[in-house]
């Protein structure tokens, strides 16, 4: 696992509407990216994807059995989708290689 990735915001979007109630539950922590939504440093929701950097694969091996294994992507592109909370919204993100290692890798101030 590389200490220097990092994630930038190349673009954002906004428009009305409202999500459906979600519900979050895994038991392999494994590369994972949270992105935790605060409003005055209070922590109002926050939101657990698979890490774009690293994406597992299965093959078949010369053998004909059933492999997998992790691969480590240089960069990758990704969205998520946030509801709007207000000026005060500062977006951390952070990346889980197992339950207990969340490590901030950026903290971004939304605005219109």
């Amino acid at each position: 696992m590389s200490n220097s990735n990092k994630i930038e915001l190349l673009n954002q979007t906004f428009s009305a509407g409202s999500f459906k109630p979600e519900t979050q539950e895994f038991t392999n922590w494994n590369s994972k990216l949270q992105f935790e939504l605060f409003d005055q440093n209070t922590s109002v929701k926050s939101i657990f994807i698979e890490h774009p950097l690293y994406k597992n694969i299965e093959y078949v091996d010369e053998h004909d059995q059933l492999k997998s294994k992790q691969l480590k992507l240089n960069t990758a592109e990704f969205f998520i989708r946030l509801q709007w909370i207000g000026q005060n919204a500062t977006l951390k993100i952070s990346e889980y290689h197992n339950q207990s290692s969340k490590k901030l890798l950026s903290t971004i101030k939304l605005s219109l």
